[in-house]
C-alpha cells in the first residue's frame, strides 16, 4: 500500500481549514478553525498575522496528527490565501503589518493616484486593490520606507 498524503492548506476570510488525500484523492482527514472576527470599521478590515499564524499552526498540527496514526507520509503541501489581502514584511518574513484584508477599503486617495496612472483595465484600481493598499501602508508608516521590508 502506498501511504502518500498531499495537504491543503485555506487560509480564507472566516478561518483556517486544512485536508488531507491520498493517492487516490481520498480524504484521509481534515481540521479547521474559525477566526475570531476582524477589526473593522466602515472602510477598513485588518488582522493580526500572528493570531493568523498560530491558527494555521493548530490546523495544521491537527491535520499531521491525524495522517501520523495512519503512517502516511507527507508528499507536497498546497497554500492559498484570500486574494487581494496584503502584508508587510521584514527580509525574514516576520510582521511589520496588520493584514489589511481583502475587502479593507480605505485606501480611497491612493486609488485616485493609481486611477490617474494604470490603464483602464488594470486589477490595480479601487480602494481595496492590493497596489492601493501597499501604498496606504506605506504612506501611513514611516518605517515602511526600509530597504529590509518586502
Amino acid at each position: 500500500m502506498n501511504n502518500n498524503a498531499y495537504i491543503g492548506i485555506d487560509l480564507g476570510t472566516s478561518g483556517c481549514r486544512a485536508i488531507a488525500i491520498d493517492d487516490a484523492s481520498n480524504i484521509i482527514a481534515r481540521s479547521q478553525l474559525a477566526f475570531n472576527d476582524s477589526d473593522t470599521s466602515p472602510y477598513s478590515t485588518e488582522q493580526d498575522p500572528l493570531y493568523h499564524w498560530q491558527c494555521v499552526y493548530q490546523v495544521v498540527s491537527q491535520l499531521i496528527a491525524k495522517i501520523s496514526q495512519q503512517q502516511y507520509k507527507i508528499q507536497s503541501i498546497a497554500v492559498d490565501a484570500t486574494s487581494g489581502s496584503i502584508l508587510v514584511t521584514d527580509q525574514l518574513g516576520n510582521p511589520q503589518t496588520p493584514i489589511l484584508m481583502y475587502n479593507d477599503a480605505r485606501a480611497v486617495e491612493q486609488a485616485k493616484t493609481i486611477a490617474d496612472i494604470a490603464p483602464a483595465q488594470s486589477g490595480a484600481h479601487g480602494a481595496s486593490s492590493g497596489l492601493a493598499k501597499l501604498l496606504y501602508l506605506l504612506q501611513h508608516n514611516p518605517l515602511l520606507q526600509s530597504p529590509d521590508i518586502h
